[in-house]
């Protein structure tokens, strides 16, 4: 009898162990999202924040009420989580729509901001 005992819990174990390291193994085989957040408007920079579910590299390219893009700065985030990427506010004109596209593992977030 101690034997089966021992064989059901070693078993039961084994079991437990497999279950865990599949279901950690699922979690990190979910493909890479970005989600963005409303930009923050301060007085010194715009804070644009967003949340990742896999560590990667971020860009941000800033574009001009003409489309043109004046600005590209890149940030490597090494957590999973909220972030966010600061433009300087001196730069930018005020009462101008700047529009900007977040590029996160291949795809593209597009969003903007009004500079007051």
């Amino acid at each position: 009898m101690k034997k089966t005992h021992v064989y059901v819990a070693l078993s039961i174990s084994f079991f437990l162990l497999i279950s865990l390291s599949l279901s950690a193994q699922t979690r990190t085989q979910s493909p890479p999202k970005l989600y963005k957040s409303s930009p923050i408007v301060e007085p010194s920079v715009v804070k644009i924040p967003f949340e990742i579910t896999n560590p990667g590299f971020v860009e941000l390219q800033l574009f001009n009420d003409e489309k043109e893009r004046i600005w590209i700065k890149g940030k490597v985030v090494n957590r999973v989580g909220k972030s966010y990427i600061a433009i300087p506010r001196k730069p930018l004109k005020p009462n101008t729509r700047y529009e900007y596209i977040l590029k996160y593992k291949g795809k593209d977030y597009s969003s903007s901001f009004y500079a007051s």
